[in-house]
Parts: structure tokens; C-alpha cells; sequence
């Protein structure tokens, strides 16, 4: 469970550091004015391609079963195939 807390955790750092650092990389690198309307738009391709993806995530794991799109944490709980219940 802690994996997971993870991972979510990172997921969600991965897209603050992306949402900050693309405007800025943009006005830097390419020399575009910090009001450009690519700004946004990149922003909001980014942001359409994060939905999409966990939207496929979703139909993925609904299609082959949770069990095998997120592993176990617990090798030994893994090994006897066990699930662990909420609550």
C-alpha cells in the first residue's frame, strides 16, 4: 500500500515540476513572450494528454484486473496470491 502512496505521490510531483518548468523552458529556450498564447495551449495539451492516460490506465486495469496492472507490496502475500482487504 505504501508502493502506491508512492507512486501516486511522484505522479503527482512529475506534474507540478512539468506545469512550472514548460513555461518557463518555453520563454527561456525559445524566446517567446510569457504571455504567448503557445503557453497555454502547451499547458493544456499536457494537461488533455495526463486525462487521456489515466483514462486508459483505467480501461486497462477494468479490462485485465487490478491484480496485474498494481503488484503486491508483500512478496509473501504475493507468492500465496491473496488479496488484503480494506477496512
Amino acid at each position: 500500500m505504501l508502493l502506491l502512496l508512492a507512486a501516486g505521490a511522484l505522479t503527482g510531483l512529475v506534474m507540478v515540476a512539468l506545469v512550472n518548468a514548460l513555461p518557463l523552458w518555453l520563454v527561456a529556450q525559445h524566446g517567446l513572450p510569457p504571455d504567448a498564447a503557445v503557453i497555454g495551449v502547451s499547458l493544456a495539451a499536457l494537461f488533455a494528454g495526463a486525462g487521456l492516460g489515466r483514462l486508459a490506465a483505467v480501461a486497462v486495469a477494468n479490462r485485465i484486473g487490478t491484480s496485474r496492472v498494481v503488484e503486491h507490496a508483500d512478496p509473501a502475500q504475493r507468492l500465496r496470491g491473496g488479496e488484503r482487504s480494506c477496512g
